[in-house]
């Protein structure tokens, strides 16, 4: 049986993902394995994160997770939306690394994808 691949969607600071890489850099010099549990997608703020993932981008990961691979054609078909900005979010889902394109289409690589927001202090 193989490891589910999962996503984690947040929020985070320059300096935190400093800390983490150091942390992993010494582990890593004593000869330590550094383990990740999952792939991480970091936004510096809440602002940020909601623009880049819209509702309808996120109905559009949905789609595609419960659909499997589709072009951009048939998803827009799928969503009921026009072809100009379900290409448009595909862009921006792929830049983003949410979704990638495979022979049979684009399609979701994470079982899981889940955000984690903490309100500032």
């Amino acid at each position: 049986m193989s490891k589910k691949k999962s996503l984690l969607i947040g929020l985070t600071s320059l300096e935190d993902e400093a800390q983490a890489f150091r942390q992993a850099w010494k582990a890593t010099a004593k000869g330590e394995t550094v383990k990740s549990p999952s792939y991480h997608l970091g936004f510096a703020s809440l602002p940020e994160m909601l623009k880049a993932l819209t509702p309808k981008r996120w109905a559009l990961l949905e789609a595609l997770k419960r659909e499997g691979p589709l072009s951009v054609r048939a998803l827009a078909a799928s969503l009921k939306r026009d072809y100009k900005n379900v290409h448009s979010d595909v862009r921006a889902l792929t830049e983003f690394g949410l979704i990638v394109s495979g022979e049979s289409g684009f399609f979701v690589p994470f079982d899981i994808v889940r955000a984690d927001i903490k309100l500032a202090a």
